[in-house]
C-alpha cells in the first residue's frame, strides 16, 4: 500500500497556490441596466381588424328597433319606480270650477224661472215662479234637487281642492253635473214651450233662473274634464 507522502502534490512547497487566499467579503450586487432595451418599432402599416357588422339595408338611417315592451321600460317613461307612491297632481283650477259652478246653480234656483202674464193673478197664482214654487198640483219645480246636486259638486271641488286630483271623485263629479245639465234644459225647454198644454195667452216667459242654473252646471263639467285630463307634472 502506497503511502500517502507519495504523492507529489502533498509535498511541501515555498511555491505560492495559484487561486489565493480565501476572501472574506461578500460578493458584488449584479449589474442593473440603466434603460430599456428598445422596443421594435411597429409595422408602417398593418391591415385593419376583420369588421363582422352586417352590411346596411338601402335607406336605413339608424337604429330602429322597436321599443321594449315591458313594465319597466313603462316606468322608465313615466320617471316612477315600481312600488312608491306617486304624487297626486294638484288641480286648483278644477276645483274651484266646481265650486263657482255650485254657487250659479243654488243662485240660479231661487231666481225667477219664468213669469206669467198678468191674467195669471185673477186664478190666485203669483206671477213669477222659481225652483221652488208649487205649480198647481204638480208640486214643486226641480230646485230642491238641483240645490241637492249643488251642495254634492261643492262638496267634491272641496274635496279636490284639499284632497289635490282623486280621479274617483271627479268621475263622480262629472256624471252629476252632466245629469244636472240635462234636467235643467229640459226644464228650460218647458217653460219656453209649453206645447199647447195652457192656452197661449197663459203662456209663461221664460226667466234668468234656469239658464243660470245651467251655466253653473256648464261650469261644474268643464272643471271636472280638466282635472281629469291633468296628468302627474
Amino acid at each position: 500500500m502506497q503511502s500517502v507522502t507519495a504523492h507529489p502534490w502533498l509535498h511541501t512547497s515555498d511555491t505560492p497556490a495559484p487561486w489565493g487566499p480565501p476572501s472574506l467579503s461578500p460578493p458584488p450586487p449584479p449589474a442593473t441596466p440603466t434603460s430599456a432595451p428598445p422596443r421594435p418599432a411597429p409595422p408602417a402599416s398593418s391591415p385593419p381588424p376583420p369588421s363582422y357588422a352586417p352590411a346596411p339595408r338601402p335607406g336605413y338611417t339608424g337604429y330602429d328597433a322597436p321599443p321594449p315592451d315591458s313594465r319597466w321600460h313603462t316606468y322608465l317613461q313615466l320617471g316612477t319606480v315600481p312600488g312608491a307612491e306617486t304624487k297626486r297632481p294638484s288641480v286648483p283650477l278644477a276645483a274651484w270650477l266646481a265650486l263657482a259652478g255650485a254657487v250659479f246653480v243654488v243662485a240660479g234656483s231661487f231666481l225667477p224661472w219664468g213669469s206669467f202674464p198678468q191674467e195669471i193673478e185673477a186664478l190666485n197664482l203669483d206671477r213669477e215662479f222659481n225652483g221652488f214654487t208649487r205649480l198647481g198640483d204638480g208640486g214643486v219645480n226641480d230646485g230642491p234637487y238641483f240645490l241637492g246636486i249643488a251642495i254634492v259638486i261643492a262638496g267634491l271641488g272641496v274635496a279636490t281642492l284639499l284632497a289635490k286630483r282623486l280621479l274617483p271623485v271627479l268621475i263622480v263629479g262629472l256624471a252629476l253635473a252632466a245629469f244636472g245639465t240635462w234636467a235643467s234644459i229640459v226644464d228650460f225647454t218647458d217653460i219656453a214651450n209649453s206645447g199647447g198644454r195652457i192656452p197661449a195667452a197663459l203662456e209663461p216667459a221664460a226667466g234668468p233662473g234656469l239658464p243660470i242654473v245651467i251655466a253653473g252646471f256648464v261650469l261644474a263639467i268643464s272643471g271636472f274634464v280638466a282635472g281629469i285630463a291633468k296628468r302627474r307634472a
